[in-house]
Parts: C-alpha cells; structure tokens; sequence
C-alpha cells in the first residue's frame, strides 16, 4: 500500500498493522513461532595469519563461494544490480528448508532461520545449514568465526563490502556522529531471536514490555566480545558498548513504558520513536544528500525536492532504526553477542521460558518496578559482563525464571537436549557471574591473541 499523502494518523496505522500485529500465523498447539539470526566473520589463514574475504571481489570472494556452492535446483539465488555497475551482485541465497543465506556491511555471513515450530525443527534446520556452509570451508578454505567483535582485524582492513546505497548512506551518517558507527557496521556480529508477538493484545503488550526489560541483562548474560582488532578492550560485550554509543536518536530504548502501560501508548511511543529519528537514506532520491537532523516527522510537513514521502519510505526509515527490541510483526531482540555452536540455541530457550510460559512472563513484569527506573543504566553496566552486584543478581532472577518457563513449556515444542544445555550453561557461566567472554580474556591473556 503507498499513499501520496501521508500523515501521522496513516503512520500509525502503519506502525500498529505490521510491526504490533503478528505477521504469522502460529500453530495453535505450541507456544508461538521462533527464528533466529545468526553471523559470523568469514576469513581465510595464510600461514597462521588472518586474511579478511572480500564479499564481491574475485572469483575467491564470499559471494562467489555461495552462490558456487548452491548450484542445485533446491537453492534458490537471488540477486540485485545497481545503476553504477554493470555486473549484478548475490542478494541471498534461500536453502532447500527455507533457511536464507545473507551478507552484512562488512561481509559477515548471516542465516536467518525459517520460522519453525519447535526446537528440534530449528535445530534440524541449523545443521542442513552448518553442512552447507562446512562444504564452503572445505572446498574454498573459508572458516566462519563466531565473536561479537573481530577479533583480528580493523574496519580499515575490511571496509564496507556491501555497495547497496542504503549502507552507503548508513555509513556516511554514521560517521558524522563518532567512529563507533563504522565499527558496528564491519566489525560486529550478533544473534538476532525472534519471537511471536502473540495473538492477543495483552499477550503483545506483555512481551514488549518483558522482552525490553531483559534486553541489558540479555547483553551480560551472553557478552562474548572483549577483543577487537587484535587488542583487549575494556568490556566484555565491546559490541553492546558500540551500540549504546552510535546514535541515541536510534537505538536503544524507544519505549517510554511502565508496567502497565497500556498497548495503544506502546504504539503511540514507538511511533515517535521512527518520527524523530533523523532520515538516512531515500530510495527515489538515489545519492542526494538528505538535510542534516531532517526526521522522517519534519518530511511529512516539508517535501524534500518535491518529494513528499510514502508507505514504502517509512517501511525503510523503520528498517535503518536500532533498538535494542525492534517490532517487525515479531520480536526481534537484538541484544547477544555472537557465541560459540554449542550455545547458539541457549538465548533463544532463555527468551522462550521467559515471554512463552504465562506464569515466568508475569513475574517478569512484577520486576519491572524495580528494574525499569534504572533500564538504561543496567544496558550500559551490562558492557562489562556481570560484574555489577545488582545486574548479577537479576540476571540470576531472571535465569532461575528462564529455566523454569523453559522446562514448562510442552515437550513438544523444546527439546530435552536444549534444556540440558540452558542448565549447563547457567552452572558453567551465569551462575559463576562469568559469560564465555572470560573464556576468550583468558586465551587472550596467554597468547597475546585468539588463536585459530
């Protein structure tokens, strides 16, 4: 749909019918859908030296590894040309069982998962995935590195690797504001969980709510990026420290909510939220450099070349905003580092025992009085892992609940195998006030660097 003359009131309703409503439909016997999405840094050793892998350039580039490696009429692989080239370039490559293959800013490789039902089915999904990308390893030496941050190269050694206009303006913005914007853009790598919104209203209200509450605690509990660029930084989710200094207008904690704050106010504040933050990049103005701290709110009442703007244009200005939960339809909660294989799925079990079993997504909220007056502080405590004595001890609040939602959801839906893996994980990490970025200070430490 695309109005010529839009308006906040359309605004909303654009807000309110595809990022608060649910996009899919749930299997009405599990708790909801879930997704993940997954990066990682390619990289090639030449001699027990890092080589970064240049996403487009030559015939040993990402791109042509993939697209290479799905030649099977079961892969699909789409692609995209711009005005400037004459050559056209690997979008995406969507895999026989849904799954997509996709590139970052800075060439890191993303899977995002087809929604599934249940953990054994995203888990079926990841290792077709894994054996895909373990044939690209083999065949064209390329090793896929889970960490929050690279921790070998610097963003002048990667540079932007994805031409598309609206990186390209993403980065010059960005880089109007402080160094921490490139940064993020070519040196960090996350998981993405993606959960249902639910049915309800109440349902959804709720977990917004919860699943911004636990954002900072999600940040400690899982931080795996102390090291960027070859040297030791002083956090233990350096990605985490990144985000919080890239761009207050758009990232963080959009919703001004309470408790009880009702669901057309979290809709009437997100919707703020994408009206306020300055515009970045406009499709049918191509190149044209946009007025600096010009809101997407300032362009429904002042035209820009003429221009005034449409559905599709705040479908995209949404697309270039930050938060640590951004509404899709679904819950994007956008706060974990990358982590190694074996722990990929724990974030994930922990979010669904949280917001999926009705009695833990209730004594969530019950924290929210004492945790919501200090939001903001506990995300920038939450850098440096679990050293704060109050972050630490709701993080263990909030994992005690996890794991009791977690094993009270049907077995249909988890699997015993995560289940035992969300309790390892508390007792080897969490409940040591530790997260797997020690197991990388520590390696650091000995060797003065991340050995392969």
């Amino acid at each position: 749909m695309e109005f010529t003359n839009l308006n906040q009131e359309l605004c909303r309703k654009f807000v309110e019918d595809e990022l608060f409503s649910p996009r899919l439909q749930k299997n009405p016997v599990q708790p909801g859908l879930i997704g993940l999405e997954i990066e990682s840094f390619p990289y090639r050793i030449d001699q027990k030296t890092i080589l970064p892998v240049p996403l487009y350039e030559g015939g040993d580039s990402l791109a042509a590894s993939v697209e290479k490696t799905a030649e099977s009429p079961s892969h699909e692989s789409m692609f995209y040309s711009l005005p400037e080239h004459h050559n056209r370039f690997l979008d995406k490559v969507i895999l026989s069982h849904g799954d997509i293959i996709q590139f970052e800013p800075g060439g890191q490789l993303e899977v995002a998962t087809a929604p599934c039902y249940s953990f054994d089915q995203i888990q079926s999904q990841l290792q077709s995935t894994w054996a895909f990308l373990n044939k690209i390893s083999q065949n064209e030496e390329i090793q896929f590195a889970h960490y929050g941050t690279n921790p070998w190269l610097d963003e002048i050694e990667i540079g932007l690797q994805l031409p598309k206009p609206r990186y390209q303006a993403l980065q010059q913005y960005l880089n109007g504001i402080s160094p921490n914007g490139k940064q993020m853009m070519l040196l960090t790598c996350s998981i993405h969980i993606n959960l249902d919104l639910g049915q309800s209203k109440e349902t959804r209200r709720k977990r917004i709510i919860a699943s911004n509450l636990i954002a900072p605690f999600l940040s400690a509990i899982f931080s795996h990026s102390p090291v960027q660029a070859g040297k030791l930084t002083s956090h233990k989710s350096h990605r985490s420290f990144l985000w919080q200094n890239l761009d207050r207008q758009r990232t963080g904690f959009p919703l001004d909510f309470k408790k009880n704050q009702d669901f057309d106010s979290l809709i009437d504040s997100y919707l703020d939220f994408g009206l306020n933050a300055p515009l970045i990049h406009i499709h049918r103005l191509v190149a044209k450099p946009l007025p600096k701290g010009f809101s997407f709110g300032d362009w429904l009442q002042n035209p820009i070349s003429g221009i005034s703007p449409t559905i599709d244009d705040l479908r995209n200005h949404f697309t270039l905003l930050f938060p640590e939960v951004r509404l899709k339809g679904f819950l994007e909660l956008r706060s974990c580092d990358a982590l190694p294989e074996k722990w990929q799925l724990v974030p994930l079990a922990f979010c669904c025992g949280l917001l999926y079993h009705d009695q833990s997504l209730d004594a969530v909220l019950e924290l929210s009085e004492e945790i919501l007056p200090g939001l903001k502080q506990y995300w920038k405590k939450a850098s440096f892992g679990l050293v704060d004595k109050a972050l630490f001890n709701y993080a263990l609040k909030l994992f005690q609940l996890a794991i009791s939602g977690f094993t009270s959801l049907p077995a249909g839906f988890r699997s015993q195998e995560q289940l035992n893996l969300l309790l390892e994980y508390f007792e080897q990490y969490t409940n040591q006030q530790s997260s797997p970025a020690d197991d990388l200070i520590r390696e650091f430490q000995m060797n003065n660097s991340l050995i392969i």
